[in-house]
């Protein structure tokens, strides 16, 4: 039931796009003499800003169609020289990649566990802030003789309720998990992971190590051990967005994925987003196991 609610949710947020032609049809042939007689016939507007106003409706969609048919051209034409990896050998990228290469290397471990390295990376301000509000809250209630007994609670509690609200957000990680899970191995993947090379983006790191490669994000943590890696392939992904079926730009999202076989035996893939240069550094740093760059495209349709 909670699962069938959440997909309702989602289908009237993110209503089904309609083809490109249905869209045409009914943003440039219909939309605009439907706007004349909204105008005209229900706000009582005058006939000559009613047409005005519809014609340049009708303009706005021409221009936004226009812009999603170059963009498809574009995104057609850098399809297919990632896929070749023409677009990896281009004299001007290959100078950006260096000079960024230069300015922001891999980064030394400089902790001194790998529980407390990554404890540092899901260290998220917001529960410090919890905290904070919770001090500024208990410590009043305690010192501060108002003689308003009620005053005093209401600061107790709510200092409490911020507390443990933060304390949660703090403590909330799979770093715990992710420890146990590695049971045995735990000794080997730190002193890999401490020896190792790290980059990250935003909330996203990877740790490139002697022996094992640590990948953590918001969904987890995963360690591959480099003997059973299998598969290094960077790659590209286009988001089309969309606003009320009219094309609203794209936006590009470069990851690393790596196809491990895990103590079982069994195989796994890990997917990390990266920028586009990382990709490039971490690619480049699993050289034995490098495939060719990929690219897919999805689609967000949004109701604004």
């Amino acid at each position: 039931m909670k699962n069938e609610f959440r997909k309702t949710l989602s289908d009237i947020s993110h209503p089904k796009l309609l083809p490109r032609k249905k869209r045409f049809f009914w943003g440039v042939i219909i939309g605009p003499p439907f706007s004349f007689l909204l105008l005209h016939l229900y706000y009582r507007m005058p006939v000559m800003p009613s047409v005005l106003i519809s014609l340049l409706f009708g303009a706005a969609f021409i221009g936004l169609f226009i812009w999603e048919i170059c963009a498809e051209k574009k995104y057609a034409d850098l399809k297919n020289r990632i896929e070749s990896g023409v677009y990896y050998e281009q004299e001007q990228w290959l100078e950006s990649y260096r000079q960024y290469r230069a300015a922001h290397d891999f980064r030394p471990v400089k902790a001194n566990s790998l529980k407390a390295d990554l404890n540092r990376h899901y260290l998220r301000p917001a529960g410090i802030v919890m905290i904070s509000f919770a001090m500024c809250m208990l410590l009043p209630a305690v010192f501060w003789r108002t003689g308003i007994a009620e005053l005093n609670g209401f600061l107790a509690v709510g200092g409490l309720i911020f507390l443990v609200w933060g304390l949660v957000i703090l403590l909330r990680t799979p770093v715990r998990k992710f420890l146990r899970s590695c049971g045995d191995e735990l000794p080997h993947i730190e002193r890999s992971y401490l020896n190792g090379k790290t980059l990250k983006y935003k909330q996203n790191v990877i740790n490139i190590g002697g022996n094992y490669t640590v990948m953590l994000d918001a969904s987890g943590i995963t360690a591959a051990d480099n003997r059973r890696i299998t598969a290094v392939t960077r790659g590209v992904r286009r988001t089309r967005h969309f606003i009320n079926q009219m094309y609203a730009g794209s936006e590009l999202e470069y990851r690393i994925s790596i196809q491990y076989q895990d103590a079982d035996g069994r195989p796994c893939t890990r997917s990390l987003r990266l920028n586009e240069f990382q990709a490039e550094m971490a690619y480049e740093a699993l050289a034995v196991f490098r495939k060719p760059a990929s690219y897919d495209e999805k689609t967000m349709h949004e109701i604004g």
